[in-house]
C-alpha cells in the first residue's frame, strides 16, 4: 500500500509533464503551419489559370480575322493581334489591346475599330511601333473612345505591304464587347489577389491578358509569363488548325516563345 502511494504521484507528474509538452508542440505547430485551405498573403493559390469563355449573353461568331499573305510571304513579316477565337469580353470602357510584329518594317501600320452593328468605322489611325519583337499596346483612351455595353466591335491592325496594291495588305483582327462588371466581380477585384486569374475565371479574356502584361498584387513576373502564354494557347495560338497559314503558325509560336522569356 505504501509502495502504491509512492508510485502514484510520480506517474501523475509524468503524465502532466507529457501533456504539457504535447500542448506546447501542438501550439508551436499551429504557429508555423497554416490551417487547411489557408493561403499566405502575397502567395498565389495556384499557378494554373483557367479561362472560362462566356456562355450566356455572348454573341455568336466573331473571333480573329486574318488576311492571307499573297505573293512571296517571306518578304512580309507576320503581324498578330492578341484576341480570342470568339467575341472576347472586357469590363473596361477603354481597354488596352495588344499586338505583335517580329521584325522591323518600313510599311505603314494602321489601327481600325469598327462598330459591327452599325457597320461604321470609329477609329482609323496610324500606329507607331515602339519596339519590334515585343508586344505593342493600343490604348483606347488615347483616342477618347468609350465602348458601349453589348456592342460588338471589330478591331484590326493592318500593314500596307504595297500602297499600289491594297489586296496585298497584311492584317489581323479580333472582336471585343464591353460588358459592365457585376457586383460579384467588383467585390473579388476589390479584395485583391490574383487579378488575371479572377478575370479569366469570369470570362473577361481581354482584361485577364492586359492584367498579365502588368503583373502585381501577388503575381510575379514569372507567373505572369505563364498566364500570358496560357491565355493565348487557350484560344488557339500555336495550334495548327485548318486554314491557318504556316507563316501565321510560325509567328504565333515565335510570339509565345518571346512572352515566355
Amino acid at each position: 500500500m505504501r509502495q502504491s502511494s509512492i508510485i502514484l504521484p510520480h506517474v501523475l507528474f509524468a503524465f502532466l509533464i507529457a501533456g504539457s509538452l504535447s500542448a506546447v508542440y501542438c501550439q508551436d505547430n499551429l504557429l508555423v503551419q497554416p490551417k487547411a485551405g489557408a493561403v499566405e498573403p502575397g502567395i498565389p493559390q495556384s499557378e494554373t489559370l483557367t479561362y472560362k469563355p462566356p456562355m450566356r449573353g455572348a454573341p455568336a461568331g466573331g473571333g480573329r480575322i486574318a488576311a492571307a499573305v499573297r505573293g512571296n510571304a517571306g518578304d512580309v513579316p507576320v503581324l498578330l493581334v492578341c484576341a480570342p477565337d470568339h467575341v472576347g469580353l472586357t469590363s473596361e470602357k477603354q481597354p488596352v489591346l495588344y499586338w505583335y510584329i517580329p521584325r522591323p518594317v518600313e510599311a505603314r501600320i494602321e489601327f481600325t475599330l469598327n462598330d459591327e452593328q452599325k457597320d461604321k468605322t470609329l477609329i482609323k489611325a496610324d500606329l507607331p511601333v515602339s519596339k519590334v519583337g515585343s508586344m505593342q499596346a493600343i490604348k483606347l483612351s488615347d483616342y477618347q473612345m468609350l465602348l458601349s455595353p453589348g456592342v460588338v466591335y471589330r478591331w484590326f491592325v493592318t500593314m500596307e505591304a504595297d500602297p499600289d496594291q491594297p489586296s496585298k495588305d497584311v492584317y489581323d483582327g479580333g472582336s471585343i464587347m464591353y460588358q459592365e462588371p457585376q457586383d460579384g466581380l467588383k467585390k473579388m477585384l476589390s479584395m485583391g489577389g490574383d487579378i488575371p486569374k479572377i478575370y479569366a475565371s469570369e470570362g473577361f479574356w481581354y482584361d485577364a491578358f492586359a492584367a498579365s502584361m502588368k503583373p502585381g498584387r501577388g503575381v510575379s513576373e514569372k507567373l505572369a509569363k505563364q498566364y500570358r502564354t496560357t491565355l493565348l494557347k487557350d484560344v488557339g495560338y500555336g495550334v495548327a488548325e485548318k486554314g491557318k497559314l504556316k507563316s501565321t503558325l510560325d509567328g504565333e509560336n515565335e510570339m509565345l516563345r518571346m512572352l515566355a522569356r
